[in-house]
């Protein structure tokens, strides 16, 4: 496990850590959406709360994507 600053960090944060020390994808559901994704930079935003960086390339999305395709 991963000390931020005295806490532990999150079984999710842990998930994307293995996932991109495995390089492996993730799988998930955000915002009420399943999308898959592969994480690249994991850490913490200006507020301190874990913070992820990850390329969506499968599932949905709120919007279209930039190419136009659904």
């Amino acid at each position: 496990m991963i000390d931020l600053e005295g806490a532990t960090a999150s079984r999710t944060y842990t998930l994307f850590r293995n996932a991109i020390l495995a390089d492996q994808q993730v799988t998930c559901v955000y915002e009420g959406r399943r999308r898959e994704l592969c994480p690249h930079i994991i850490g913490t935003d200006k507020s301190g709360d874990e913070a992820v960086l990850a390329w969506q390339f499968a599932g949905e999305s709120s919007r279209r994507c930039r190419n136009g395709a659904a």
